[in-house]
């Protein structure tokens, strides 16, 4: 890589922006590295795939990290995370799965979805008393302990709750049979995504929203029918992908919106009923559900095109 331009900075094969305040991308490939002084901003996709890199220190200048700045350092072993960061970004460290230990300083107040995905070998985390935002499911798809010290959060018997109990954020327990408190009416972001032992669950009339990817990879989730509650109005992107056990799904006249890829690669559904209060489903979104009854299929397709089984 080579740089003409004034307003940028390009040395030791990392660039900046011109007065180092914003570090855009790490070229080296040194096993450490050390952020400038400077720095007060590390930029989205800033690390991303560095897979040299087994160690960074970041200075207290640093306030912010964008999204995905870590995104695939397989090496990462070790990182410091400053008392100058106030937010952790979406998927920060998806993929860090040699980090073995993180701290989450007091000066965090939001952490975002899917920051510590697939970090396979992080035994645990603490959510600061600090941090008052969580958006989405940070810890999808991650398997390690959660501890939990802030008020604006409830966790209990392995599920993370807002304080009022209205959002499920993360379900992160190991039973295979599981009823959401009446309490809620979000099911967020990947909040049961990737759990594995879960075979029935019972959704309450409370719930009105299934967020993206709210129960994808949940493989073995079963029931001779699976009954979506007639409260809810939105079933989002990707919410029930691969899971690959369904055989029939009752969605009910509440819903109007199914999102794209809501229901790829649910390779054993059968059955599917869509009410007249649906006018709107994704791309892709019953794209792979290969044993789907030719009728049902045919009837999609009339009403809403080729799109909703391609992406």
């Amino acid at each position: 890589m080579n740089n003409e331009s004034k307003a940028f900075i390009y040395e030791d094969h990392v660039l900046f922006n011109k007065n180092k305040t914003t570090l855009i991308a790490y070229r080296a490939k040194e096993t450490n590295y050390t952020i400038p002084n400077s720095v007060t901003t590390i930029g989205e996709r800033a690390f991303l795939g560095c897979q040299s890199l087994t160690s960074i220190n970041i200075p207290n200048s640093v306030t912010t990290i964008g999204e995905r700045a870590f995104l695939g350092c397989k090496s990462l072993t070790s990182i410091n995370i400053p008392n100058s960061v106030t937010t952790i970004g979406k998927r920060v460290f998806w993929g860090c799965q040699s980090l073995t230990s993180i701290n989450i300083p007091n000066s965090v107040t939001t952490i975002e979805d899917c920051a510590f995905s697939c970090c396979g070998s992080l035994s645990s985390i603490t959510i600061p008393s600090s941090v008052v935002t969580i958006i989405g499911n940070p810890f999808y798809l991650w398997h390690g302990n959660l501890n939990n010290e802030s008020r604006a959060f409830i966790y209990e018997d392995h599920v993370l709750f807002n304080k009022n109990k209205t959002t499920l954020i993360a379900y992160r327990a190991r039973e295979t049979n599981y009823t959401i408190p009446n309490s809620v009416t979000t099911i967020g972001n990947g909040a049961f995504g990737g759990c594995g032992s879960l075979t029935n669950i019972n959704i309450p009339n409370s719930v009105t929203t299934i967020g993206e990817r709210a129960f994808r990879w949940c493989q073995y989730l079963t029931d001779d029918i699976f009954f979506i509650p007639n409260s809810v109005t939105t079933i989002g992107n990707r919410a029930f992908e691969r899971c690959e056990s369904l055989t029939f799904i009752y969605i009910p006249d509440s819903v109007t919106t199914i999102g794209n890829r809501a229901f790829q690669g649910c390779s054993s559904l059968t059955n599917i009923n869509i009410p007249n209060s649906v006018t709107t489903i994704g791309v892709g979104a019953f794209c792979n559900c290969i044993d789907l009854r030719s009728y049902i299929k045919s009837d999609i397709i009339q009403r809403f095109g080729e799109k909703v089984f391609n992406f």
